[in-house]
């Protein structure tokens, strides 16, 4: 979603702005792109969208099996995903939830599944980071040896 990004984002980081002009600019953009995603959080119907967040989309539903028709961050402020986020979070506190349903502890299990697929997936990054790349191969001859400095 680099290409695309979501407007509900923008939004909320325009809010946090201390400057009138980079706060004015960043709501600005940020109803365009709600605009442009056509976000019902924005107020906006269903619609079909520019190709820039179609392909946003679809490559959203190829990742995660989610076809979403607005903003795939939509989904996230949704009641039912906030409760389940809030049952996971407090790890079902019994004063929050004292019986929950079934598909709240399956959602709950799914987001933390999710996140562990994030953290295994930052992990490896992480890892292949630290991997040097083509070093050179074991030294066959006195000459690969590295030098000091003042001897010859």
């Amino acid at each position: 979603m680099e290409g695309a990004p979501c407007g509900c984002a923008l939004l909320a980081e325009a809010s946090q702005e201390t400057d009138r002009a980079a706060k004015a600019c960043g709501e600005e953009e940020g109803l365009a792109r709600c605009a442009a995603w056509r976000c019902p959080r924005a107020g906006h119907e269903p619609g079909p969208l520019a190709p820039a967040e179609q392909d946003a989309v679809d490559e959203v539903g190829r990742l995660t099996g989610y076809r979403a028709t607005t903003c795939p961050m939509e989904a996230a402020y949704r009641p039912e995903v906030q409760r389940a986020a809030l049952a996971k979070r407090t790890r079902w506190v019994a004063t929050i939830e004292p019986d929950p349903p079934a598909v709240l502890v399956r959602a709950a299990q799914a987001i933390e599944r999710g996140e562990g697929e994030l953290y295994d997936f930052q992990r490896r990054q992480r890892e292949q980071a630290k991997t040097p790349a083509n070093l050179p191969g074991p030294i066959t001859s006195p000459d690969q040896f590295p030098r000091r400095r003042g001897i010859r």
